[in-house]
Order: structure tokens, then sequence, then C-alpha cells
């Protein structure tokens, strides 16, 4: 489990170009919430794609790889009842030679 303060500090991590003061601060709600579920697993998807089908996926060259994306794994409760697993998908972009993450809501 994260702490409170570290939905902040993930914050950080992600791309806000283009976010408005109201969408911002809504976001931010939404990343306390899921730093303040349990932890289950944070990981790298390289392959994004496989679970859409074929029709939903973009064309890519040959020589553009799909962009990761970070898996993000808690265990929530949905109306504070029946614990469940959340999977929150953060696409990955480059931007000026760094990795940011983009906000999936």
């Amino acid at each position: 489990m994260f702490n409170a303060e570290q939905a902040v500090a993930f914050s950080g991590l992600i791309l806000w170009d283009g976010m408005g003061q109201g969408s911002s601060i809504a976001a931010l709600r939404e990343l306390a919430i899921l730093v303040s579920e349990p932890l289950l697993s944070m990981e790298l998807e390289y392959d994004a794609w496989a679970n859409f089908p074929q029709s939903r996926q973009p064309r890519l060259g040959r020589e553009s790889p799909p962009a990761p994306s970070l898996v993000v794994r808690t265990v929530s409760e949905h109306d504070n009842q029946v614990p469940h697993e959340s999977v929150v998908r953060f696409d990955v972009t480059d931007a000026n030679g760094c990795w940011w993450l983009l906000m999936p809501w």
C-alpha cells in the first residue's frame, strides 16, 4: 500500500499537458484513491494491444513497436463490500526523451 502523500509523488510521473484545473483536481482525487488501495503489482506491459480485437488495433509500421503501458493492480472494495482485483492501465508516451504516464480517466 502507498501512503496518502504518495498520490502527489505519483502524479509527478503523469504528463499533464492539456488538462485544465478542474480535470486535474478530479484526476488527483482518482490517484489518491488508487494509492490508498493495497498494491498487488506494478508492471510494464509491452503488448497492450494484444487484448483488443484486430479491427481496433492501430496500424503500426514494422519499425514502430507498440508503446508500453504501466499496469497497476490493487485490491479494491466495491461499495465497501466485496474485495476484488482492480486493474488500472496507464499508457506510456515519450516526450522530450522521457517516458511519461497518460491519465486513464
